[in-house]
């Protein structure tokens, strides 16, 4: 929860683990404490609703910006290394609204591999009914079984950036569709 003004702000997230990455890791012998893939969705709602007059387009500039930082400082907190804004990148949502993506990069460091896991994170927010989306997710940016040295990757292990990436932009679409 923050507080803009005379505002609160109340978040409700949800948030997906990818488990079949994580248990595939585990059958090959590695156990990772961080999550190498995660997708995750907060709703923010204004206490009390933005007054008349007020629309989210006018607290939106500050909402992106405490939610960019607030992203940073949680992937820090849960373990990256190296943590960067790297770029923006706009994406069309399904009702023709756009949205501004912000990317940051960083690394897990497993006990269990040689060299550092690079991962790319994703924020993103977005008005909608009042309230806001905020949509964030990471993934590797090499495939898995290239970090490991057991001959033995499966589908999971061998999935390449670019298919995680795209899987990310379709959930990131699919929700701005569903709300």
């Amino acid at each position: 929860m923050a507080e803009l003004s005379a505002l609160r702000v109340r978040s409700v997230t949800h948030r997906y683990d990818d488990e079949r990455s994580r248990a595939a890791l585990s059958e090959a012998g590695y156990e990772i404490d961080h999550p190498v893939r995660f997708f995750a969705v907060s709703r923010l709602e204004f206490e009390p609703s933005l007054p008349p007059g007020v629309g989210t387009t006018m607290v939106a500039p500050t909402v992106r910006t405490e939610a960019r930082k607030a992203f940073a400082s949680r992937l820090t907190e849960r373990g990256l290394k190296d943590v960067s804004r790297d770029r923006t990148e706009r994406l069309r949502l399904p009702d023709d609204s756009r949205v501004r993506l912000f990317r940051h990069t960083g690394t897990v460091r497993p006990t269990e591999l040689d060299a550092p896991l690079p991962l790319e994170c994703w924020v993103g927010v977005w008005p909608t009914d009042g309230t806001f989306l905020v949509v964030s997710g990471a993934h590797p940016t090499v495939t898995l079984d290239s970090r490991l040295d057991t001959g033995t990757g499966t589908d999971t292990l061998r999935r390449s950036p670019d298919e995680y990436r795209r899987e990310f932009f379709e959930l990131l679409r699919e929700t701005g569709e569903r709300n």
